[in-house]
């Protein structure tokens, strides 16, 4: 067994490649929508309760604090669909049957690990639950 794996390269059947980043991308696709879903419920809770802050302090004769309200929009969802868009459309006109992958390319293109990908999944999925209260 080979210690180091992201220094191999191996070769792989273009159509399959292209197979595995066509669904690569649809779970991506997907999986973005449902956060986007669960962001939007957690930016309209975040501005209800700054407009509640907002109404309390104007009831309570504090006109000037109400500027002191402050709204933390949530970080954005990731949409990273044009990353596998690219990436399809580089095999799609390869010429060659089989495809020479190294290391990095084998973890984005094989495992669906691209360098963005931790922080986004991690972001995205962050909202899922928050999309079940939609």
């Amino acid at each position: 067994m080979r210690g180091n794996t992201n220094n191999r390269t191996i070769t792989v059947n273009r159509e399959d490649l292209l197979s595995r980043l066509r669904d690569n991308k649809i779970a991506h696709a997907a999986e973005y929508a449902v956060s986007m879903k669960g962001w939007q419920v957690e930016v309209r809770e975040a501005l209800e309760e700054v407009a509640a802050e907002c109404t309390r302090l104007l009831t309570s004769g504090n006109f000037a604090r109400t500027t002191d309200a402050v709204f933390e929009r949530p970080e954005k969802p990731q949409d990273w669909s044009g990353e596998y868009t690219k990436a399809i459309r580089m095999f799609e006109v390869e010429v060659d049957k089989t495809i020479e992958l190294e290391g990095d390319e084998i973890n984005a293109y094989i495992h669906d690990e691209w360098t963005w990908s931790n922080h986004a999944k991690h972001l995205n999925r962050g909202y899922t639950m928050s999309a079940a209260r939609y």
